[in-house]
């Protein structure tokens, strides 16, 4: 079968086959992140270090077609996205090879932080000025998506990694489709949509708009969602009958009162991000026109975020 490669080079149409691990990355020193479909290791070769990232093998009632079909997606995804992303927004795809055609790789940047690991650990000990920032960065990289008629449909902060400047870049584009509507499963159950759950077509710009606002309760109060998933949940069915912050905020007693965000422009911003009609919330650049979110510092002048590096260890 013939293995279409990505970008690289039109006229070589081959992906490449190696017979045993290109030196050129070092070693394996640990691993990253594991899903369902793939697991992702730091390699290191002197002072340069990559994020590469194996594809389980696939099942057995999977046709190998089918199964590198799957992965080409994701490449192409990455082509597509690659195109003057300067980068910014997304992480940045190496290489894609084979060894003994069987076992597929991507060599990405390294990215040695994620957004999850940095909430876990610091939660709202980090400043909110820092949490917004991050949110302010994830919102433009999800707006760049869109730009190019990408949805990614598993924003969540597991696939927001940082680097070691403090700039946000999403990952993990094994659910992102070219186009803005869908049908079908796709994301964590936490982050996705009532709509996705439906087996009825939806439109998955507006599904990732939702999973934004799950990340910015998360950010600015430094809480879950009431509801584990947007279904089958008595919080969730709640609050579609009585939409009000309380019957979202799970802890709403985590965050401090602030001079600079207005808590009630905030939680209207929340409510119409989290509204259960996808045709009602908002888009994303009529979000970043919020008097509240024009206050928050811009990430791209190192300047105007102080103090993140030290969440960065």
């Amino acid at each position: 079968m013939v293995i279409t490669v990505p970008w690289f080079r039109k006229k070589n149409r081959q992906l490449r086959n190696h017979y045993t691990f290109p030196k050129k990355y070092g070693t394996k020193k640990r691993l990253v992140n594991k899903g369902s479909t793939a697991k992702v290791y730091m390699y290191q070769k002197d002072a340069q270090t990559y994020a590469i990232k194996l594809f389980n093998p696939r099942e057995p009632h999977e046709t190998r077609q089918l199964y590198m079909e799957t992965i080409e997606h994701e490449m192409l995804i990455h082509r597509k996205l690659r195109l003057n992303n300067n980068g910014r927004f997304v992480v940045d795809l190496l290489e894609v090879f084979t060894i003994n055609r069987d076992n597929v790789y991507y060599v990405m940047e390294y990215l040695p932080f994620n957004l999850e690991r940095i909430y876990n650990r610091f939660g709202y000990m980090m400043e909110r000025e820092i949490r917004l920032c991050y949110f302010r960065q994830l919102v433009q990289a999800l707006q760049f998506l869109q730009s190019r008629d990408i949805s990614h449909r598993d924003i969540k902060p597991q696939n927001c990694c940082i680097d070691y400047e403090g700039r946000l870049k999403l990952v993990d584009f094994g659910s992102s489709i070219r186009g803005q509507y869908a049908v079908g499963l796709a994301g964590s159950r936490k982050y996705a949509a009532a709509e996705v759950y439906r087996g009825q077509r939806y439109d998955s710009f507006k599904a990732d708009v939702w999973s934004l606002g799950v990340c910015l309760v998360l950010l600015y109060y430094c809480s879950d969602c009431r509801w584990k998933m947007a279904r089958d949940d008595s919080f969730y069915e709640a609050y579609c009958r009585h939409r009000s912050l309380d019957m979202v905020v799970k802890v709403p007693g985590n965050v401090e009162l602030s001079q600079i965000y207005d808590h009630d422009s905030v939680d209207r911003t929340i409510l119409s991000l989290l509204d259960p009609d996808p045709q009602l919330r908002p888009e994303l650049a009529t979000l970043q026109l919020e008097h509240w979110f024009q206050a928050i510092p811009d990430h791209s002048q190192p300047d105007h975020c102080i103090n993140h590096k030290k969440y960065l260890c």
